[in-house]
């Protein structure tokens, strides 16, 4: 956090930005990264409970199917689009609450990949038994 307030964070992220050849105004102007050609489309949740499972791949291969990845090595990769999930499994829900926001070029991927996301979130009468907690590691230099 002190390194969050005191810039730091900021400024180690500008360096990795220009060490791979990026433009690092964006660290200044974080609004040259947003495509304003993009769709924003709520995934909600089809019932009220506990997300107590995600079907992880089924959501990647949404996001591949509106070019968020590769099918084939050959398929170019639109690095705007993609999917923000706002629900943790654990989490509960109300019956069109937002489970995370879809971000796509048109209506017809977004109906589509949206449809199979909510299909892969799974919504329980129970919270999980187990949580698991993500492992990471704090690199410190």
């Amino acid at each position: 956090q002190r390194a969050l307030d005191a810039g730091a964070a900021l400024e180690r992220f500008r360096a990795n930005v220009e060490a791979q050849g990026g433009d690092a105004r964006v660290c200044d102007e974080p609004s040259r990264l947003v495509d304003a050609g993009l769709l924003e489309t709520r995934v909600d949740a089809p019932r009220g409970g506990f997300v107590v499972r995600m079907d992880a791949a089924e959501i990647g291969r949404a996001v591949v199917s509106i070019g968020g990845g590769r099918a084939r090595m050959e398929d170019a990769i639109d690095p705007a689009v993609g999917f923000l999930s706002e629900v943790k499994i654990g989490g509960e829900v109300q019956p069109g609450d937002t489970l995370g926001l879809l971000y796509s070029r048109n209506q017809a991927q977004a109906a589509e990949s949206a449809a199979r996301i909510r299909a892969a979130y799974h919504v329980g009468d129970e919270p999980p038994a187990v949580v698991h907690k993500l492992i990471k590691e704090v690199i410190t230099a």
